[in-house]
């Protein structure tokens, strides 16, 4: 398992562009990889719980990946960010 803090740097935050684009590279590994933002924990293959999230520029999240190829999916998808 790997966790990663990251913070929100895009100033527009992400919008359902940013959160359809995180989507479909988190769908090219087959590890689990979820978020983590206050007290909410969502899938980052799911378009609409990514969004649920309303992050804003400067929020800070907890990505989290689990399975083989976790390292390499941490490393890709945080590039969203």
């Amino acid at each position: 398992m790997v966790l990663k803090e990251i913070e929100v740097t895009k100033p527009e935050g992400m919008n359902s562009k940013s959160c359809a684009l995180l989507v479909q590279r988190a769908m090219r590994f087959q590890s689990d990889v979820m978020m983590e933002c206050g007290a909410q924990k969502v899938n980052c293959k799911s378009v609409m719980g990514v969004i649920s999230l309303g992050l804003k520029c400067g929020d800070k999240v907890i990505l989290i990946t689990r399975g083989e190829d976790e390292e390499d999916a941490a490393a890709d998808v945080s590039e969203m960010f």
